[in-house]
């Protein structure tokens, strides 16, 4: 969708495990302004409600875009 590729017209929150992980995340800006760049970002959660990895990508502007996500555990010692 051509509409949504410059700064500013597609924005969402991400929230993991209900803590806001990024506000206002605009993945055009995260790119330096280009479009169909790889843009790659990290967050530490922990997990222990017992219902699972919760991932939240919160509308601001136009609907959020994902197009993988990578989830790596780590086990306490």
């Amino acid at each position: 969708y051509p509409g949504t590729a410059t700064v500013g017209s597609r924005v969402m929150d991400l929230i993991i495990e209900d803590e806001m992980v990024y506000t206002g995340f605009d993945q055009i800006a995260a790119a330096a302004g280009a479009t169909q760049a790889a843009v790659v970002r990290s967050a530490v959660v922990t997990v222990d409600d017992g219902n699972g990895l919760q991932i939240v990508f919160d509308h601001v502007i136009e609907n959020p875009a994902v197009k993988a996500i990578e989830v790596l555990t780590v086990t306490a010692p």
